[in-house]
């Protein structure tokens, strides 16, 4: 099935395939479950594996298609409802190489702060009813255990 639909999307790529088209057909298929026409458990399998497809399929392409398409600064380069510019992605800074005394400082302080909010984490994960504590100035608190938030769904796993 994954053959033939990405051999119709390029047909349809010859025509205009842009987001309003994307949302369009999505429309359509939803209203086609609604209506009691398909299987909404299929269509989600089917939607996990075209992801999972078209992933694949970038993760493939995007090193071949950066070394074949040669850009210039600004330059735009449009096809099939698409603009393709050259940028810097995943552009990172190391602050680690300056040796200031103080991002150093900050950064210790940081991870010290980090470690001591885990560490209460993990206490607080263990309370299951209120519980009152004497802090080490004499005040007394009730602390309440923590609220778990979540809903629960359809954990797909393609094999």
């Amino acid at each position: 099935m994954s053959r033939e639909l990405f051999v119709q999307m390029r047909e349809v790529d010859g025509r205009v395939f842009d987001k309003a088209y994307i949302a369009a057909e999505v429309n359509i298929i939803k209203n086609t479950i609604l209506d009691g026409e398909q299987d909404p458990v299929e269509v989600l399998i089917s939607a996990k594996k075209m992801q999972e497809l078209g992933k694949q399929l970038e993760d493939m392409s995007r090193p071949i298609a950066e070394d074949r398409l040669v850009l210039t600064k600004g330059e735009i380069y449009r096809t099939r409802s698409v603009d393709i510019i050259e940028k810097v992605v995943g552009s990172k800074t190391d602050y680690t190489v300056c040796m200031d005394p103080e991002y150093n400082s900050l950064q210790a302080a940081l991870s010290d702060i980090k470690e001591a909010i885990k560490n209460r984490e993990a206490f607080l994960s263990s309370l299951n009813k209120q519980t009152t504590i004497v802090t080490e100035d004499g005040e007394i608190l009730t602390i309440n255990p923590p609220v778990k938030y979540g809903r629960l769904g359809l954990s797909l796993t393609l094999r």
